[in-house]
């Protein structure tokens, strides 16, 4: 990637000119060294690329490749949905070229090729992927990037995503893994914490949940996330394992309401701000394999929303939607109660209780 290039292009955008020099000068004037084994070597230069980690280098570099969008967009090549076009998409260095043509695809490559040319970057044909649908990929021709052959898979992973045929619920199964290993890890970490912090301490660094704004609400897989959020709180408050769920979801933020919550949020943004989507869903719609559309029909039956609510401002909808929340899932007595001796359990006086008594309290209004 040319430095040239970048500021010419960032030029072209009108970037403001303070802004422009502050990072001519952190780029131009970066010097780096290399650390091994407690030995370092001398200090050098760094002419091309951005820099890895910096919060602003999947920008520069998005703004770097835009003009590559806008080729293939205008050319026509590759997939639409309906007027929208839907050939390539990408974000930093990742990059996803969709095309219904094995020689649509090919002519698409051309042009990517033709444009690392000339703007000095390079597609790395080993860390290619090529993903067929609906054809036996024994049957497909190979397709070459830089005269090398592109790997064809029947799955991979794209920008923390994994895309194969049955994406939603793998998503979720790679979810589930991920957040056995997060929740586990932090109970070891900070196991000296009462339950209050630790619970909370759990919700800002294991509720991630990437990519579940295209969960699938009503398939059965989302029900194992929700399996696997249960056991983990109820190891972290120390609840006996026959705890009733009611009394789990009250303990901590319930775990529904974030998920619909983030989901209603990326529907109302993809209805209001992006055309692509809102095709695609007026598309889906019809369709009976559609996650997004489920989602759509799921939620506007379960919060009484009709096509108008989506269409109105955010804070509407969420405030339409947290009112009908009160009512689906009410706050359990029981649950402060639960709150209250677990805090006093882990207290290291436990005044006219003892720390047995408390837990068998503990045990009989949970399970009871």
């Amino acid at each position: 990637m040319s430095y040239e290039v970048l500021f010419n292009l960032l030029l072209k955008r009108n970037v403001c000119s303070r802004v422009l020099k502050l990072l001519f000068f952190i780029y131009t004037n970066q010097k780096y060294y290399v650390n091994w084994l407690n030995e370092r070597s001398d200090l050098f230069t760094v002419a091309n690329g951005v820099k890895q980690g910096s919060v602003i280098s999947p920008l520069l570099f998005s703004i770097y490749v835009d003009n590559l969008f806008s080729e293939l967009s205008q050319l026509g090549l590759g997939c639409h949905v309906g007027p929208a076009y839907a050939g390539a998409f990408g974000y930093a260095d990742d990059i996803a070229l969709l095309s219904p043509t094995i020689y649509g695809l090919r002519k698409m490559i051309s042009i990517c090729e033709k444009y690392a040319v000339d703007f000095h970057i390079t597609f790395n044909p080993i860390k290619s992927k090529l993903i067929c649908y609906n054809i036996d990929s024994s049957s497909v021709p190979p397709i070459y990037l830089n005269k090398e052959s592109i790997s064809i898979v029947n799955s991979d992973v794209h920008l923390g995503n994994y895309i194969s045929s049955d994406i939603h619920d793998r998503n979720i199964i790679n979810n589930v893994c991920d957040f056995y290993q997060r929740s586990n890890s932090i109970i070891d970490d900070f196991y000296v914490c009462d339950s209050e912090t630790l619970d909370s301490i759990h919700s800002t660094f294991s509720m991630h949940m990437y990519g579940c704004e295209l969960w699938n609400l009503t398939s059965g897989y989302v029900e194992k996330f929700k399996i696997a959020w249960r056991k983990v709180k109820r190891r972290i408050w120390k609840l006996p394992r026959l705890t009733h769920n009611s009394i789990v979801h009250n303990l901590s933020s319930d775990l529904n309401i974030l998920l619909e919550n983030r989901i209603l949020k990326f529907t109302h943004n993809a209805l209001r701000h992006n055309i692509l989507c809102k095709t695609i869903l007026q598309v889906k719609l019809r369709c009976k394999n559609s996650c997004f559309a489920d989602n759509y029909r799921f939620l506007s039956h379960k919060y009484n929303l009709c096509d108008s609510d989506w269409k109105k401002d955010i804070t509407f909808l969420m405030g339409k939607v947290k009112m009908k929340q009160i009512v689906l899932y009410p706050t359990s007595p029981e649950a402060s109660i639960v709150s209250e001796l677990c805090s006093l359990r882990d207290k290291s006086s436990y005044g006219l209780l003892s720390y047995g008594e408390i837990t068998l309290l503990i045990d009989d209004i949970s399970v009871h």
